[in-house]
């Protein structure tokens, strides 16, 4: 009677031979075909190309890994190609286990539960990092979509606010003649920076020129403020 070790070659499933793809070894420039078409064992070589590569030490290929063009999203549970995934470099597959658009739901979910950690988590990372967000306010306002939803609020102020827009011209061409000279402080809080002209008597075309030097942060709160009775 006969016993087969337990590390025979034919039984370690580590050692069997399994046929999966052609040799992917160049052939001969008179050869019929371009590549070998036996099957593929090692190092996508069949073996007599692993062999030969291994009696003359030349290098083995780079074995050719199979890239999936779908995923199984586990929230949805459907099949959906990878275009559909964000990618993250934590993941084996460096995609995210749920498609984008259970993402967004799973983000607003969070965000719904979590407002405050939420709102105070970005503003602080607004501020510190001034220049990411000037970069990205400056990319998506490059949109073509975003400058036509742009000019037609703009067309739409205009018609509805036609004493304001006078105000804001007149303004601009006082300054040019020299009529108005903007000073280098807020007439309020007296911050030194870039100022805004505010129409504390109204936009009637008589007071156009009747402007206070503000701030942005005191230019916001003047226009909440409750208005007087000389305002037209």
């Amino acid at each position: 009677m006969t016993h087969k070790r337990a590390g025979d070659f034919a039984d370690n499933p580590k050692h069997r031979l399994k046929p999966s793809k052609p040799c992917r070894e160049p052939q001969l420039a008179d050869a019929l075909d371009p590549v070998c078409n036996k099957d593929a064992h090692s190092h996508g070589l069949c073996i007599y190309h692993y062999q030969q590569r291994r009696r003359r030490g030349m290098p083995m290929p780079a074995p050719v890994a199979d890239t999936p063009t779908e995923k199984l999203c586990l929230d949805c549970g459907l099949v959906k190609p990878l275009s559909e995934f964000s990618r993250i470099s934590s993941y084996a597959d460096r995609y995210r286990p749920n498609c984008k658009p259970c993402r967004v739901v799973e983000s607003r979910k969070y965000r719904e539960a979590n407002l405050e950690k939420v709102t105070a988590y970005q503003k602080q990372w607004h501020r510190d990092h001034p220049e990411k967000m000037k970069a990205y306010a400056k990319k998506s306002n490059s949109r073509p979509e975003a400058k036509a939803k742009a000019k037609a609020r703009q067309l739409e102020w205009i018609k509805t606010h036609p004493g304001q827009r006078g105000a804001k011209r007149a303004v601009q061409w006082a300054l040019e003649e020299g009529e108005l000279i903007r000073p280098d402080a807020c007439d309020r809080c007296e911050k030194v920076g870039p100022l805004h002209a505010h129409h504390y008597r109204g936009y009637h075309p008589t007071h156009w020129l009747d402007v206070e030097w503000l701030c942005p942060r005191c230019h916001y709160f003047a226009n909440r403020e409750p208005k007087p009775d000389h305002y037209l």
